[in-house]
């Protein structure tokens, strides 16, 4: 793990801290946060880097591609070995047995932006939110007060900041349920933006869905507990 006076870890924790939205208010107390990064823990699956970086060149070199962006992606800490393991697999590369819900955006890797630390106001000619997605991510964690976690116990909860390559989107403002592939996928898109500021479907936070493994690479695991 990082040392956390070090100038890598205070990267990381300002990318957790600055620009978080207000609307995940499960984790506020009054302006306050509730939580605070413990541990930064520098983590990248062996061998995956020179995957992601010919995906990155072969997306990146799209007229009007989004560029490479840090992203977070929560999970349940008993889910960490897996995936950590295996990365974030595909639905359909899953193991047999595991059950997949229906996905509102698509069936592949979803991520939270952290557009505080990319500058990002736009996504193919969309709004973004302009927030930082650590606390949306949250919400899929062990944490005590997750939304998506009626009856966890636990004080700390981990998540992934990875990179993600982004070449261009199509923009939904409302649910496309399980959606194997954007359309014209991949020369004319090769994720889904779904835009929070426009939502006519009850969402308020941008998600970005990938369709490739090799689309992101893990950079760190945070440790995050309550403050």
């Amino acid at each position: 793990f990082l040392p956390m006076a070090s100038a890598e870890a205070r990267r990381v924790v300002d990318i957790f801290t600055t620009g978080q939205s207000r609307k995940n208010s499960n984790w506020f107390n009054g302006t306050r946060s509730l939580l605070r990064v413990v541990r930064v823990f520098k983590f990248v699956r062996n061998g995956t880097e020179a995957a992601f970086d010919r995906y990155a060149a072969s997306v990146l070199s799209k007229p009007g591609a989004v560029g490479k962006i840090m992203a977070w992606h929560g999970t349940r800490t008993e889910n960490l070995l897996g995936i950590s393991k295996s990365g974030l697999l595909m639905p359909e590369n899953l193991p047999r047995g595991v059950h997949v819900s229906g996905k509102a955006f698509g069936r592949g890797v979803y991520h939270a932006p952290a557009w505080t630390a990319s500058g990002h106001t736009t996504i193919g000619g969309a709004p973004t939110d302009g927030t930082n997605g650590a606390l949306k991510s949250m919400n899929y964690t062990s944490s005590i007060g997750a939304a998506y976690g009626a009856g966890n116990r636990s004080s700390t909860a981990f998540m992934y900041l990875q990179d993600v390559a982004l070449g261009t989107p199509e923009v939904h403002t409302s649910a496309c349920w399980d959606k194997h592939r954007p359309d014209g996928y991949p020369t004319r898109a090769d994720f889904i933006f779904a835009c929070g500021t426009r939502s006519t479907g009850g969402f308020v936070h941008d998600e970005l869905v990938t369709f490739s493994q090799d689309a992101q690479k893990f950079s760190y695991l945070i440790e995050i507990g309550r403050a």
